[in-house]
């Protein structure tokens, strides 16, 4: 087993030391990309911006601390079904997942609606990224440079 000085980074490929680290994307639903306690919840809902759609709410403030937090709220009274309410969650995460390369340093709370129990990914996924685009707090990454 290989360790790797203190010094090295991850970011950087091996054998080259100064070689440009990547970009660092951000991992959304991290314990330091949620969104954790009442007093930060209480803060989005009450100060930020707001759209709503057909399958999600999607409430977003430019972040206090310069970092992106997530946090997706489903209550029992979307359904008493834990299934039911376990798929909206899964569908809003992977929608999630998907804005991470584009996604501006703010707080973003996600609120399911009714209509997602019977939707596939990719119709929450466009809504998702539609609302991120609108409210400020995501932009498409560039296309990647074409090779020569």
């Amino acid at each position: 087993m290989t360790t790797l000085p203190a010094s090295a980074s991850t970011h950087e490929p091996a054998g080259q030391p100064g070689a440009t680290a990547r970009p660092r994307v951000w991992r959304p639903f991290t314990r330091e990309s949620r969104l954790r306690n009442r007093q930060q919840l209480q803060l989005v809902h009450a100060e930020g911006k707001s759209r709503a759609g057909r399958f999600v709410v999607v409430k977003a403030l430019p972040a206090p601390d310069g970092q992106p937090r997530v946090a997706i709220i489903i209550s029992r009274r979307f359904s008493t079904l834990a299934v039911e309410r376990n798929r909206a969650r899964r569908l809003l995460r992977e929608a999630v997942r998907q804005m991470a390369p584009g996604i501006q340093p703010c707080w973003f709370l996600f609120l399911p609606r009714q209509p997602i129990k019977k939707q596939k990914l990719a119709p929450v996924a466009a809504e998702v990224l539609h609302f991120g685009s609108r409210l400020g707090i995501w932009q498409p990454p560039p296309p990647p440079p074409e090779a020569p």
